[in-house]
């Protein structure tokens, strides 16, 4: 659910289960971007 004040967007309400998700999805990403950097710079896993 996307809350406005006056005609914009401001907050957005998500359910506990789906923002979990979001915050797993994220982290997932977080770790891959931070291996792919390191590879980059000739580090390893």
């Amino acid at each position: 659910m996307v809350i406005t004040q006056h005609g914009e967007a401001k907050a957005v309400l998500q359910d506990i289960v789906s923002y979990e998700q979001t915050q797993e999805s994220l982290a997932l990403l977080k770790m891959l971007a931070q291996s792919s950097q390191s590879i980059q710079a000739g580090g390893s896993l």
